[in-house]
Parts: C-alpha cells; structure tokens; sequence
C-alpha cells in the first residue's frame, strides 16, 4: 500500500485497461483478479494479479464499503511495480453508449410512488439482473427497486413505502397481517345479525294456557362491541 498521500500525488504511471477476471479474494481485502488488455490477454489465469483498490469514499474502522465491479466488466489499472505484480484498480471505466438513463427512467416512471424521475436529480445504481438504488437529489426519496417490480422507498417525509407480489415479513413469518376494513365489515355483520337476534328475542312472546301471552321476561342486551381502535394508522395494507 501506499504510505503517505504525497506518494500517491506524486504518481506518474501508465494506465491500462483490464477486465474482472475473479472477485475471489481469499485476503477478503477488496482485491480483484484482473486480465490486462492485451498485454495479458494469452495469460493462463492462475497467473493473472490480484489489484487492490486505489480509491474509495473514505474509510475509518467503523465505518467502509465494498462495492467491487463485477466479473467481465472492465476496469483501469496501473502497477506500482516493475515487474507487473502489484497492481491497484480503478473504478469507472465509462464506455460511451453503455450509459443510457431512458433505461433507469423507464423502470422509475412505472413506480407509481415517486414523485420525480428527472435528469439529473437521480442518482442510481444500475446493479445486475436489472435492480436499481437510487437517491433523488432534490427531494430526498430513496430506495431499491426489484426486476420484479417489487420496490421499498422512503419518500421525502420519511414515509417507508413497500410494493410486492410475494411476502413481507415484519419480525419473523409466525403469524399474519390482516385487512383492518374487511375484518370491520365481517365483525359488523357479525354485530348487526346478533342485534338482531336480540331484538326478535326481546320482542317475542309465550303462549299460555287458556290462550293468553305474555312477553319474555329476561331481555337481552344488543351489543355494544367497538373494534375501531384496531386500527393501526401507521401501517396501510392494500
């Protein structure tokens, strides 16, 4: 590693271009596996070095990132070594035409929950297999969006909202949620066919001997169930 910053602004090293060979540290220290092109393009690749990172977001030792590029992709490098062994990577190799944000903007307008999907206020990562983070510069929301359509955003309020076709588990899976107004409109049912019941049981009459009636003499009490303050207002279900 470099051991101050001046060594480091003092660098003046040829940069290549390489692709991800391996992600495989078996340092886990960030290091990646890199074919140089072409210089090492006929390398058997047990051969080919192992790059540590050159630059990063900063770090402490609470607080670092691994964010490596992923396998195939191409990168920059530069050697610190004569004899092509040391080797540190850096991220961003931009290929024109591989940046395309109608792509991302595409997937954002389907979510009906963001409010705003305008250049250059996203800032996004585009991750394999078509899931996008993203950070909206100007008014705060973030989140993740599935390929599947599936996304979780804090809105600019710090509203959590959450979108699937599958499940969402809150502290485990032992147990369900249920739809506040449909189990209100079953328990009114419930309540109403009861009052009922007691009405016509109130209201009912005993045939006596010699053909006289009398009505019952223990009434019933209609009921005065109330299930309202069930409901959770913090938390909306479809």
């Amino acid at each position: 590693m470099f051991n101050s910053d001046n060594e480091i602004r003092s660098l003046s090293l040829p940069i290549y271009e390489a692709r991800v060979v391996s992600l495989d540290d078996r340092d886990e220290e960030g290091k990646i596996q890199v074919r140089v092109l072409p210089q090492f393009k006929d390398v058997d690749e047990s051969l080919l070095p192992w790059a540590s990172p050159l630059i990063g977001t900063g770090m402490n030792p609470s607080e670092f990132s691994f964010l490596p590029p992923e396998k195939n992709s191409l990168v920059w490098v530069i050697f610190t070594d004569d004899f092509w062994k040391s080797p540190y990577w850096i991220p961003g190799y931009f290929i024109t035409g591989f940046f395309d944000y109608s792509k991302v903007k595409n997937f954002l307008d389907n979510v009906p929950d963001l409010s705003d999907t305008e250049y250059p206020n996203i800032r996004f990562e585009l991750l394999p297999k078509g899931n996008i983070r993203f950070y909206n510069a100007s008014n705060g929301e973030m989140g993740t969006i599935h390929n599947s359509g599936a996304y979780t955003i804090f809105d600019s309020d710090g509203n959590v909202i959450v979108k699937t076709s599958g499940e969402i588990r809150l502290n485990g899976s032992n147990d369900y949620a249920v739809k506040y107004n449909e189990l209100k409109s079953a328990f009114d049912q419930l309540k109403n066919d009861f009052n009922a019941f007691i009405t016509t049981y109130n209201t009912h009459v005993h045939p006596a001997p010699g053909g006289t009636t009398s009505p019952t003499t223990s009434l019933g009490s209609s009921s005065t169930a109330d299930m309202s303050n069930a409901q959770v207002d913090s938390v909306r279900l479809p």
